[in-house]
């Protein structure tokens, strides 16, 4: 069972006997001593801890943190995060976790490592540990372990299970060196260096008699050759193949796969490939032992258009997990006959991510009949690889109804799609409008403030109702949704919203047709952690068409206008009781002016996990001390955090100086020290009442490592 502690809030759920348990560190050590204090004593059986690293706590104080669950004397495995790819792993964390003796089990991942690296030799005072990771995030100066720290790592003969992020530079020295770790079952080494030879891999495969499992990451196709020696063992072990950088002439790779390595090949990721036709489809439907696959493909410079049907991929009968992209000019068709045909032949698939949404050739129907994979937890239905903001006028939005997807899925992501669900549709006509003014949305104070009477309040109780109601709960166990540049009623939001109580991430981009009413549902979503809600400027009309030099075109021809979202600043109101949320991106195209700034701080001061603050703030809005105007709201009370009260902007700074410590002698002083006072930012401000937070006015860039298998947030002022 999982306790969740984060910051300084109250526990998720407690109880004795606990197995696992998830925290995250606090900038104020007293707190952390406080919170392990209590949970030592109401959780002795606890053996697993998975420990967040927020940005802002140092590494001298992480440190000193993570000696502090020597306290959790049945302590078998810690699983730490550095939670921004912008924090180091620096060698006085590893120290730390070398002094919890009783640890079978360590990852270390997220940030990235420092200049001098790591010597993991540290780790042989941990007598009984089995299982090491360590997969840092890409850095410019050191993307990797080097020689050197992959010598230190084979002192640790006791691994049963191995996984280390390599630099590009190691060479057959480094990877010959864990050739002493004879009693391992699973070695990953992604990604694995340029200069790696087959001999060496073969010296440690030879030196592993009870290896099960490899998994290696090439930078280059020419790398497979590495792996041709490995099924001449008389045990072959499974075999995972990262290829970050595919050529277009790669026909000696796959040639490597079907013919070398398909009797052990479980799990292919690649970059995109750049193909001139569907060949290496063919190839992969071989592959008859894949479990995962993974990749991209765009038209290599001068080939001619064709299609990639997955049907060529029916083979794989054992495959969980398929993500499979194509750009604009690559047909990719989805018909009925097709999902039936591939429901039947991927029984066990549980992962579906398809670049179908936006093309011409996918039949709305076939949509309709995912719910055909029964075991499907996750969904991806997304646009073209290089679709881009410009075609958004022009996409196909194809229709997606909640309602027929599986019951069981935790995680939805829809791009250019438009979300149907059937009370939306019975709730529109009659008496089921929301509406409060002229195009159907609530006043803005109204949904932001919730009042008992208001019209956003009632209609948000009806479309709760209708999303927890027996016949209108879709999705129960949602945990993860985006929806990326489509269109959703308030009504369907609210369904699929009521009925996910248990959502923990939800991302909002350019989603039209919702309104301020429709993020009243937001209140419902008590575990929600992770929350971005970003939305353009309304698109501004095109021009006559005969001014741009077009034909005549009848006005029943012109494709109708996308209706324009309706949400503004103040449903930031439905945050006030979101305590678990741990990150917020809020962009509606038009800043936050000074009026909207104040209150919206003094909501945001008052969540005490937050650690990424984004808000599109104009850069040349400071709140000084001398401003005037708001109605602040104290962040106190939070134990140990150190708050201001931020919501004033007459009081942000003067409370924020307390809590740093600088006192305020009299009024007198502290006018005449307002008269010289420089006005200070707005995040600043924030970071002061908020010890786990940081605070940006630019949205995160979100990118992909294929190394990690997961998303990167780089966020900066």
């Amino acid at each position: 069972m999982e306790t969740s502690v984060k910051g300084d809030g109250p526990l998720e759920s407690a109880e004795e006997c606990l197995e696992e348990l998830s925290l995250q560190l606090h900038t104020d050590e007293g707190v952390w001593m406080r919170q392990v204090g209590h949970l030592k004593d109401w959780c002795q059986g606890t053996q697993a801890v998975k420990l967040g690293v927020p940005a802002r706590v140092t590494t001298a104080l992480a440190a000193d943190s993570i000696r502090l669950l020597f306290l959790f004397r049945n302590l078998q495995r810690l699983d730490l995060t550095l939670n921004s790819p912008r924090t180091r792993i620096e060698q006085p964390i590893l120290v730390a976790c070398a002094e919890l003796l009783g640890l079978t089990s360590l990852s270390i991942s997220g940030g990235h490592l420092s200049h001098k690296g790591l010597d993991l030799a540290v780790l042989t005072s941990l007598r009984k540990l089995n299982t090491l990771a360590v997969r840092p995030h890409s850095d410019e100066g050191l993307d990797g372990l080097e020689d050197e720290h992959l010598a230190t790592a084979a002192r640790l003969t006791g691994l049963k299970s191995l996984s280390l992020r390599a630099s590009e530079n190691v060479t057959d020295e480094g990877v010959s060196a864990l050739t002493a770790l004879t009693g391992l079952t699973q070695l990953t080494l992604v990604p694995l260096g340029l200069e790696v030879s087959r001999d060496s891999l073969m010296a440690v495969a030879a030196a592993m008699p009870g290896l099960q499992a490899l998994s290696v990451g090439l930078h280059e196709s020419r790398q497979v050759a590495a792996l041709k020696g490995l099924p001449e063992r008389d045990t072959v072990p499974c075999i995972s193949v990262v290829l970050n950088a595919p050529e277009t002439s790669a026909s000696s790779f796959f040639s490597t796969l079907t013919l070398v390595l398909r009797p052990s090949l479980v799990s292919l990721r690649m970059g995109t490939l750049e193909a001139t036709d569907n060949a290496f489809l063919l190839a992969l439907g071989t592959l008859n032992q894949l479990k995962e696959l993974k990749m991209g493909v765009s038209l290599a410079e001068g080939g001619r258009p064709f299609t990639c049907n997955l049907a060529a991929l029916s083979g794989l009968g054992q495959l969980r997990t398929l993500e499979f992209a194509v750009t604009k000019d690559l047909g990719l068709p989805l018909s009925v006959k097709q999902v039936s045909m591939l429901a039947l032949a991927w029984p066990t698939l549980t992962s579906l991510s398809i670049s179908v949404m936006g093309k011409p050739e996918v039949a709305p129907e076939a949509l309709g009949l995912l719910d055909n994979f029964s075991r499907l937890s996750s969904l991806s239905l997304f646009a073209p690889l290089d679709y881009s903001v410009e075609d958004e006028m022009e996409a196909i939005m194809l229709p997606v109804h909640p309602h027929y997807l599986p019951r069981g899925l935790k995680s939805l992501v829809l791009e250019c799609a438009q979300v149907r669900c059937p009370a939306a549709s019975a709730s529109s006509d009659g008496h089921g409008s929301t509406g409060g003014g002229a195009n159907g949305s609530a006043p803005a104070a109204d949904a932001g403030d919730g009042e008992p009477g208001s019209i956003a309040a009632r209609a948000s109780r009806e479309l709760l109702r209708q999303g927890a109601s027996g016949t209108g709960r879709v999705l129960p166990n949602l945990e993860h949704m985006e929806l990326n540049s489509c269109s959703a009623s308030d009504e369907a939001l609210a369904a699929i919203l009521g009925s996910a109580t248990g959502l923990c991430h939800l991302e909002l981009t350019d989603v039209s047709s919702i309104s301020d009413t429709g993020l009243v549902a937001l209140r419902s979503l008590t575990r929600l952690e992770h929350l971005v809600v970003r939305m353009s400027r309304p698109p501004q009309p095109p021009p006559p068409a005969s001014s741009r030099g077009w034909a005549s075109t009848s006005a029943a021809a012109m494709p109708p206008k996308a209706p324009v979202s309706t949400v503004t600043h103040a449903s930031l109101g439905t945050l006030r009781t979101a305590s678990t949320l741990r990150h917020l991106e809020w962009s509606l195209g038009e800043p936050l002016t000074d009026a909207e700034l104040a209150p919206a701080l003094s909501i945001i001061s008052s969540l005490g996990n937050l650690q990424h603050v984004a808000l599109d703030v104009d850069p040349e809005l400071r709140i000084a001390r001398n401003a005037t105007g708001g109605s602040g709201a104290s962040a106190s009370g939070r134990e140990g955090a150190g708050s201001a009260a931020v919501g004033s902007s007459a009081k942000a700074l003067p409370e924020a100086r307390q809590a740093t410590g600088k006192e305020v002698d009299s009024d007198s002083e502290e006018d005449e020290e307002d008269e010289d006072a420089e006005p200070v930012p707005w995040h600043e401000q924030l970071e002061a009442a908020c010890p786990l937070v940081q605070a940006t006015d630019r949205p995160g860039v979100v990118m992909y490592s294929l190394w990690a298998d997961c998303t990167l947030n780089l966020t900066s002022r």
